[in-house]
């Protein structure tokens, strides 16, 4: 897997994921595959390819209308790796089931220590923690 950051920028070409092309090369993504799939967990979005000659190696780039789709905070160092010669994961991350209370006093920005621990172990590992509620 290699860690990379995620970005955001404005572009007229939708749902776009651009890349190096030694980024291609290094997670060994095919220079003839026109559309890729971003997989976030279980959610999977097509995307087309624009390849860069020069930019941040660093730095994944795709199209400002992804950033409603897969909710990702922008600068988000991530861990990345090709599953299937067309699938991009983005990941990992944990998710966490929080109740809908313990959610509406977190959100009155009353902290928890289990949550606040939790958070910054898996920022430490550039994991992403999800809170779900139920």
């Amino acid at each position: 897997m290699n860690q990379i950051k995620i970005k955001y920028i404005s572009s007229n070409l939708p749902k776009s994921c651009f890349l190096t092309e030694n980024q291609m090369k290094t997670l060994d993504i095919k220079d003839n595959l026109k559309t890729i799939t971003l997989k976030f967990g279980s959610l999977l979005i097509d995307a087309d390819i624009t390849v860069l000659e020069k930019d941040d190696e660093d730095t994944i780039k795709l199209s400002e209308d992804l950033k409603n789709l897969i909710h990702l905070p922008e600068n988000m160092v991530m861990q990345v790796r090709i599953l299937k010669e067309d699938t991009l994961e983005l990941g990992p991350y944990i998710g966490v089931f929080i109740s809908s209370v313990k959610a509406a006093i977190m959100g009155e920005g009353k902290g928890d220590s289990v949550y606040e621990k939790l958070s910054n172990a898996t920022r430490q590992l550039k994991y992403m923690q999800l809170l779900f509620l139920w």
